[in-house]
């Protein structure tokens, strides 16, 4: 390796990145294996070879932009869900007022059901919570305003205070599912950075193995917008040489470790904002963009968040002495003498790689060791002469 620092040798594999996309696997007839609301399943996976217009197209497409703190700041990406002003809230929160009265004082009719429907629709009201909690407090004041007096308004508030308890006390809000997607897709790797890159105030990555640059970018493009992005990472996994987890570290991004070597932090969630949550199969790797079977459920469930979070926490605090500082994670990608290290190993034989124990499953599963190999045998391919 000669002394090359972990990300120089990622920068390398930014061509592959590109190239790796020659073949894209589809479903037969043409659909991708994400699956929204409107999916139809998996059915059968077909191969097509991509012709070479179509190679240029998709180089075109999943072309390589470093990101910048300029950038990240400058691009304008809409939210899960509808934003309001301080105008567009009093608008809606007026229309709503107005309809309600009206159809409180001459019934609810049919129609009436369905135009009150149309308005949740018209202002995006379905999500999230606060939106709905808006929706539930018109109403209890349109019924207020009708009541004949005190002593029934009172009735009705002692009503509504007792409803709201079994309603938070008895029920969770219905899970809204914003996406499953499945692996190996090239397209569903970049709707995962897009979920990333919406974030606004918090994330936080619990993850495996971390080799992946367009999922990088989005969490760097995150952080450069002023997101607090924390991140869980396996010890073993993120001192491979092309793992991503050092180079967020030393930008700044606060990042520890689990603490026993004969175990692995072996989860692979992020939650963003405390309002979305991405948790299934998937690593973040090439490997298993291009290649595994992989799952992942992207999800907005305010208890489900909730237990994930409280978990993150627990994990964090747990693996506080593992905590990698900017200028560590520095150090263990810039120090040469992680170069020299695998170059005295090379001149143990000369016919095994004696690189370090690993399963066999983890080296199938996780390019990055396969990515050293490669590398290792064709720069001292002369021992093997």
């Amino acid at each position: 390796v000669h002394g090359d620092s972990i990300f120089e040798m990622e920068q390398g594999k930014k061509e592959d990145d590109v190239e790796r996309d020659e073949e894209i696997h589809e479903r037969a007839g043409g659909r991708g294996r994400g699956r929204g609301w409107g999916g139809r399943g998996r059915g059968t996976a077909s191969y097509t070879k991509k012709t070479e217009s179509e190679k240029e197209e998709s180089k075109k497409k999943y072309k390589y932009e470093p990101i910048t703190p300029e950038k990240a700041k400058a691009e304008v990406v809409p939210y899960f869900y509808a934003e309001y002003g301080t105008g567009a809230r009093a608008k809606a929160e007026a229309e709503i007022s107005t309809f309600l009265e009206a159809s409180l004082k001459d019934g609810a009719s049919p129609d009436k059901k369905k135009a009150f429907v149309d308005i949740i629709n018209a202002h995006s009201l379905r999500k999230p919570v606060s939106h709905i909690e808006l929706l539930e407090k018109k109403l209890s004041e349109s019924m207020l305003k009708l009541l004949p007096d005190e002593k029934t308004k009172k009735l009705f508030e002692s009503y509504l205070e007792l409803k709201q308890i079994v309603t938070h006390e008895c029920y969770d809000r219905k899970p809204y599912i914003l996406e499953t997607l499945f692996f190996p897709n090239k397209e569903n790797e970049f709707k995962v950075a897009d979920v990333m890159k919406k974030a606004k105030t918090t994330m936080e990555i619990c993850i495996f193995a971390f080799t992946n640059n367009v999922l990088r970018d989005a969490v760097m493009f995150a952080f450069y917008r002023g997101v607090k992005v924390r991140i869980i990472a396996d010890d073993e996994c993120a001192k491979f040489l092309g793992s991503d987890i050092m180079h967020l570290a030393s930008i700044g991004i606060p990042t520890e470790l689990d603490n026993n070597p004969k175990v692995h932090m072996h989860n692979k969630f992020c939650i963003i904002d405390n309002l979305v949550l991405l948790t299934g199969s998937y690593n973040w790797t090439t490997q298993a963009t291009k290649d595994n079977q992989e799952n992942l459920l992207i999800i907005e469930n305010e208890g489900v968040i909730k237990n994930y979070g409280k978990y993150f926490e627990e994990l964090w605090v747990s693996f506080k002495p593992n905590f990698v500082t900017p200028a560590k994670a520095k150090e263990l990608m810039e120090s040469p003498e992680k170069g020299k290290e695998w170059e005295q190993s090379l001149h143990q034989t000369k016919h095994i790689l004696n690189i370090m124990p690993v399963s066999y499953t983890h080296l199938r599963a996780h390019e990055t060791l396969r990515y050293l190999v490669c590398r290792l045998l064709l720069e001292k391919k002369k021992v093997f002469a």
